[in-house]
């Protein structure tokens, strides 16, 4: 089965994540309505990465399928749909199919092949090991760069199973698209943890003040 893209120039999104999506345009509009034409109302998103200056940019080899909760708006003014994470794919290109837009110019509606790729899962215990320690890294992160509302509401939106732990974090850091990227496609779980432990960490080294030397 073939499924639509969604290309997000500034985001990556993660398996068990919930968002709002403002879809507007010929393309977005066609890639919703082929989408709840699917009994499954799915859909793919993928970061679009970063042009080399010759060609446009391609896409990465992983993105998340993603289950569309709800729509509203209308074709003229776009719509505003919510969807859900739901896990990793594969993104190999199927066909691109020509839309056209109201400037007289066209865009490309990506389709990939419906290619699951699971993340590898380990000991429970060790990932839920590591999951502590990165959340608690990550308390120490929110402190060095949030505001203490935020903080608060991190605190209270964790959720207890370690995949979705990986998910929040990863997804709620300050690290660029192309670090984000990388997690996406970290072979484990375990894997992924560590990365965005050492990631977040390198940040707070960056942000510490400098010491001053011996006199």
């Amino acid at each position: 089965m073939e499924i639509p893209v969604l290309e997000m120039p500034d985001t990556v999104v993660f398996p068990g994540m919930t968002l709002m999506l403002s879809l507007t345009g010929p393309k977005h509009v066609r890639l919703l309505k082929q989408v709840l034409e699917r009994d499954e109302h799915g859909f793919m998103i993928s970061w679009t990465g970063r042009s080399d200056g010759e060609r446009p940019p391609q896409l990465p080899e992983h993105g998340t399928k993603m289950a569309v909760l709800a729509v509203k708006g209308n074709d003229r003014e776009g719509y505003s749909v919510t969807a859900h994470g739901q896990g990793r794919q594969l993104l190999k290109l199927a066909r691109s199919e020509s839309v056209p837009d109201p400037e007289g110019g066209r865009s490309s509606l990506l389709y990939v092949h419906d290619e699951p790729a699971p993340l590898g899962r380990t000991d429970p215990g060790e990932e839920l090991l590591e999951a502590w320690d990165a959340v608690e890294l990550f308390r120490r992160y929110a402190q060095r760069f949030f505001h203490p509302e935020v903080q608060e509401e991190i605190s209270e939106a964790l959720p207890p199973d370690p995949l979705y732990v990986a998910s929040f974090i990863c997804a709620n850091t300050l690290l660029e698209p192309e670090q984000q990227q990388q997690l996406l496609a970290a072979e484990t779980l375990l894997a992924r943890l560590r990365l965005v432990s050492h990631m977040i960490s390198c940040e707070l080294n960056r942000s510490e003040p400098a010491q001053p030397g011996p006199a």
